[in-house]
């Protein structure tokens, strides 16, 4: 029996390959985050089963979908899901998706992965998982032993802004010190401290005006920055403009 995975997470596909060949051995598995791997599969293999990562971007999801139909039309799909209150999934039905599972009844199928009682722990990492929606954790598989490391790139708080010493902090040149925050920071830095001036100022003719438009343009600094923030994610790759 062939199964494709089509999952952002490495680690989740390892996990379904462990799970699935203890109960069915002959079960043969392989997973991808890659369009065309997918595609050359299929093409080895039409009528295998689709497993398929449903908390991708729906777009992307259902413009996968589209495609195998067109490309595939015999190939079943199991569709794995963590919320199954998505508005695309009655589309995706169309799609000879078989069925739509939700992603918490199949990790339970190997829930001590992250124990090292079961999965010895080790200097190096193979997986990652990493949520969008926690940005300040995640996890690693196997476990690391202590005498690995890991790189990360982090956001920080900045410290809090002080006088200079010897300063008196009543007066503005005592706080001509750095503010700790890298320069794609600057104009919604600007945007914000010029709100927060004319909300001051809300006595005189046209400072609220003012103050609402600064504030769009913060809140829009910080939403595209946001944006890109996403697009970066290890989660998602991009051709065109379409998130794999």
């Amino acid at each position: 029996m062939q199964i494709l995975m089509f999952d952002r997470q490495s680690i989740f596909i390892h996990g379904m390959k462990i799970g699935l060949q203890q109960y069915i051995p002959e079960i043969d598995i392989f997973g991808t985050c890659q369009a065309e791997q997918l595609w050359q599969k299929l093409t080895a293999h039409p009528d295998a089963l689709l497993m398929l990562d449903g908390d991708m971007h729906g777009e992307f999801c259902c413009w996968l979908l589209e495609e195998k139909q067109r490309r595939f039309p015999h190939a079943q799909v199991l569709l794995i899901v963590s919320d199954d209150n998505k508005g695309w999934l009655q589309r995706a039905l169309s799609y000879n998706v078989r069925a739509i599972v939700q992603r918490e009844g199949l990790d339970s199928q190997n829930p001590n992965w992250h124990d090292g009682q079961y999965v010895r722990f080790r200097p190096y990492a193979r997986h990652f998982v990493f949520d969008e929606t926690d940005p300040l954790t995640f996890y690693v598989w196997p476990g690391n032993d202590g005498t690995g490391h890991i790189e990360a790139v982090v956001s920080v708080i900045p410290d809090a802004i002080k006088p200079v010493a010897g300063g008196d902090p009543d007066l503005l040149e005592s706080y001509d010190v750095p503010l700790g925050v890298i320069d794609v920071y600057a104009n919604a830095i600007l945007d914000y401290t010029l709100y927060r001036a004319y909300c001051k100022d809300a006595q005189n003719a046209g400072a609220a005006n003012r103050a609402g438009l600064f504030y769009q343009q913060f809140s829009q600094s910080l939403g595209i920055r946001a944006n890109a923030e996403l697009v970066n994610s290890p989660n998602y790759k991009q051709t065109g403009n379409i998130a794999q």
